[in-house]
């Protein structure tokens, strides 16, 4: 028996593994190893280790943010089939160590170096390090392209589409693996032309197209099933069955999206957003310390939630978990803000604020 692996991971590998490759249309290109090995994927779809565990045959021990590791109703699973955690946009030696620990154990360890799902398709710097553990490694390396995944589902949207998923894959002994995954899903698309169909494909584009590009207003647009239309002036949105907005590239439709966001902050000190929730846990473990609803406001100098500021220059590591969370570290604290369509505006309007490079994602 493999390190890892289990009755009850069999059982539901039994059960998952064959539902999730015929409803995505999975196929695989390329030789997997026997373990113990370090295996490495872009990051395009929230299902992606589904994606991977259904196709490799061997127990894998996949790293994941501690805040979805932690959460009460998956915790005993994922310990039981030795995930690893690690809590977002921090370095971590306790993570290191136990990757080791897996792979000296005969296992397979699976890691997404991006470290969460691409917004716009486009791959996503990897933490500063990353090269250098993968050259301590000294099991092969698996790396592997996910072509269609983001296609199948991209973060913004609130439903899924039907296509293919290509996974390919490539054996590596060093960091030479990262290029391996370095990878542009619109490139793929604008030479294979796949597509990707299904029903209210719109919906959800609040969370990326910030403001009209016809009338330029903000917070202005609302879907409804296949099209968006902004509540200004009228300007409508339709996505195709190629995942294209008006025959536009959803990569070049986000770039130019935080050039007006950048513009419109010059110009505006204040915005409100909308409703949300607001979470307080401890800096590495999984206790709530506080919960409350309320308003999200912005401020030229922080964020302000009902009656907690939060200053852009002591915010540290944001980053956006899933689709409607932002999450930051501030005085030892984890704090998360949950709202519907706001996330990724406000990890954006955070790194506008504090002078990082809005058009990296990450």
């Amino acid at each position: 028996m493999y390190y890892g692996d289990s009755l009850l991971r069999k059982f539901l590998k039994s059960i998952i593994a064959p539902y999730i490759i015929k409803k995505y249309n999975i196929k695989v290109i390329g030789k997997i190893p026997k373990p113990p090995f370090l295996f490495i994927a872009n990051h395009t779809h929230i299902l992606d280790g589904f994606f991977i565990q259904s196709v490799i045959p061997y127990p894998i021990s996949f790293v994941m943010a501690g805040g979805t590791y932690y959460n009460k109703w998956v915790y005993p699973f994922f310990k039981h089939f030795k995930f690893i955690p690690k809590q977002k946009g921090v370095p971590d030696i306790k993570t290191v160590r136990d990757i080791f620990k897996v792979l000296k154990n005969g296992g397979i360890v699976g890691l997404f170096p991006e470290g969460s799902t691409t917004w716009s398709g486009n791959y996503q710097p990897v933490p500063s390090g990353t090269d250098k553990l993968l050259d301590k490694i000294k099991v092969p390396i698996l790396a592997a392209r996910i072509h269609g995944g983001y296609l199948s589902k991209p973060r913004w949207a609130k439903k899924e589409r039907k296509g293919n998923i290509i996974i390919e894959l490539k054996t590596f002994n060093d960091s030479a693996a990262l290029e391996y995954i370095k990878y542009n899903e619109w490139d793929w698309q604008e030479k294979n032309k796949w597509k990707y169909s299904g029903n209210k494909k719109a919906e959800g584009l609040e969370r990326i197209i910030w403001f009209c590009d016809k009338c330029n207003s903000f917070n202005s647009i609302k879907a409804k099933g296949n099209v968006a239309k902004c509540t200004n002036c009228s300007r409508e949105y339709a996505v195709d069955d190629y995942g294209y907005i008006n025959g536009k590239r959803i990569d070049n439709i986000i770039y130019t999206q935080k050039e007006k966001l950048i513009n419109y902050m010059n110009n505006n000190k204040y915005m409100v957003l909308d409703i949300g929730t607001l979470e307080e846990r401890d800096l590495f473990k999984p206790k709530l310390l506080n919960k409350e609803k309320g308003n999200i406001e912005v401020f030229d100098y922080g964020i302000k939630f009902n009656k907690n500021i939060f200053e852009f220059k002591k915010i540290k590591n944001g980053v956006c978990f899933v689709s409607t969370i932002f999450e930051f570290i501030y005085e030892e604290k984890v704090y998360r803000i949950k709202s519907e369509n706001y996330s990724y505006l406000l990890y954006n309007i955070y790194k506008i604020r504090s002078g990082k490079n809005v058009h990296i994602d990450g």
